[in-house]
């Protein structure tokens, strides 16, 4: 889980803790963390922010896709915006969920990004 706002990093937490099948087996605040932290725990899903200070969150999940190909990358966005969706696409995502309504798709975004 990559978020700069602790506050939500920490809802996001709790609300994927609430199922039985996902574990939260990190958290970081930059995408410099988030590629020390998927290089060392190899999650099988990141959810990454798109916004990110220090190493912003395309390059991060560049690095991440390319180091841990297994990875499945999902970004959290504010809006729906083609740019950034193609720029997310290019840099290695499978997908992204608005951050409005993730409390209600980022739990089967993620069971469907590790079933394939």
């Amino acid at each position: 889980m990559v978020e700069d706002h602790a506050g939500l990093r920490t809802e996001l937490r709790l609300l994927l803790e609430t199922e039985a099948d996902i574990q939260v087996v990190g958290e970081a605040a930059t995408g410099t963390e988030a590629v020390q932290l998927a290089r060392a725990l190899r999650p099988d899903v990141v959810v990454i922010d798109l916004t990110l200070p220090g190493m912003n969150s395309l390059k991060a999940t560049t690095r991440i896709t390319h180091d841990l190909p297994g990875s499945k990358v999902f970004m959290l966005v504010v809006e729906d915006d083609e740019q950034y969706r193609c720029q997310m696409f290019r840099a290695g995502a499978v997908g992204y969920v608005l951050k409005k309504a993730v409390d209600t798709t980022l739990v089967a975004a993620i069971r469907t990004a590790v079933r394939g």
